[in-house]
């Protein structure tokens, strides 16, 4: 298989893992950035303030891929070398380790949809408080997000 393959793997197990908490790849301006600055910050505020950040998203991001690839590595015997990388034993590992489910947010947002396909509505004039709605929804999609989140959701599945 290929390198992208591999990276595509690695996403999608980061994903489930970490979940809201995975870090999105960077921009190729936040990487260009990162890569042009290091350690050393430019003299304006603002330019030395989005350096820092995207240094900082891309050492972060580095730690949270090197954390996979050691756990998939270490914990399930799965080689993630480009060259022998295997797909169809990825995604069986993926199909019994995750349950073939989606990333988290993706459940979190067809818990939302379910819930608002049967007819429950949240707040006010609804039927249940956004308490309740809340925790429906986290027990449905088996993980714990915030009222925020959730209403974010809520709103733009309509």
């Amino acid at each position: 298989m290929t390198k992208e393959d591999r990276d595509r793997a690695i996403e999608r197990v980061g994903k489930a893992l970490y979940g809201e908490y995975w870090l999105s790849p960077l921009s190729t301006a936040e990487w260009e950035l990162a890569r042009k600055t290091g350690k050393l910050l430019p003299v304006s505020a603002g330019a030395a303030a989005r350096a820092a950040k995207a240094h900082h998203r891309n050492e972060a991001r580095k730690i949270q891929i090197e954390h996979v690839i050691d756990w998939l590595q270490s914990q399930h015997d799965i080689d993630l070398n480009p060259k022998c990388f295997d797909q169809d034993a990825f995604e069986k590992f993926y199909r019994t380790m995750f349950n073939g489910e989606r990333d988290p947010s993706a459940r979190r947002r067809d818990a939302v949809k379910q819930l608002k396909g049967v007819g429950i509505r949240a707040g006010r004039g609804g039927s249940v408080t956004w308490k309740e709605f809340r925790r429906r929804v986290c027990a449905a999609s088996k993980t714990d997000y915030s009222e925020k989140t959730i209403r974010r959701d809520y709103d733009e599945i309509r």
